[in-house]
């Protein structure tokens, strides 16, 4: 009955921390990086994850770059530290814009590739 016990205590234990860990990821990451095509300029992108429910994220994504500038609704999953985000669907002035992530979540960082780049999304 003793082991049963502590069974019982660990698991209510691990719930709030479960919930805790889900809460951390809501909230603005921000990256940016250099082009240098036609023009020097630096493009900003914003991913704010706006739910986590179990394994499920709800966010929306944010381009600075002229010719996908907008805001995208995204959908995805975290499994431990891992993330993956995709846009629901194609934006930009001419509707031929795709935003998507698979990163690592460290602390309050996601690590990606965006296309060639490694980027990180910072709170």
């Amino acid at each position: 009955m003793n082991r049963f016990k502590r069974a019982a205590a660990s698991v209510l234990f691990l719930v709030p921390a479960v919930a805790l860990g889900q809460d951390s990821l809501l909230g603005a990451y921000n990256a940016s990086y250099g082009v240098t095509t036609p023009v020097a300029a630096t493009v900003s992108l914003r991913i704010t994850i706006t739910s986590v429910e179990g394994s499920a994220v709800k966010a929306t994504g944010y381009r600075s770059d002229r010719g996908c500038r907008g805001d995208y609704p995204m959908e995805g999953t975290v499994k431990g530290n891992q993330i993956r985000l995709r846009a629901l669907q194609k934006g930009g002035p001419a509707g031929d814009c795709d935003f998507g992530i698979a990163g690592t979540i460290e602390g309050n960082v996601i690590k990606a590739k965006w296309g060639q780049r490694d980027l990180e999304f910072s709170k």
